[in-house]
């Protein structure tokens, strides 16, 4: 499967990310747990928004 980073590609995961029903825990693996997924999202989201077209970090 190959993934598309293009900016309108990134901006439906953004808007997907910021309106889903995210459970309030989630256990990714024995090792990680998230404690409020809302908050881990929102995390996750501000650096996409911050570095997706970075030339940096791709």
């Amino acid at each position: 499967m190959e993934y598309n980073y293009d900016e309108e590609s990134v901006k439906a995961l953004i808007t997907w990310a910021e309106t889903a029903q995210l459970p309030q825990e989630v256990t990714l693996s024995e090792a990680e747990h998230i404690t409020d997924a809302k908050v881990y999202a929102r995390a996750n989201i501000n650096d996409i928004k911050a570095h997706s077209f970075d030339t940096f970090y791709k």
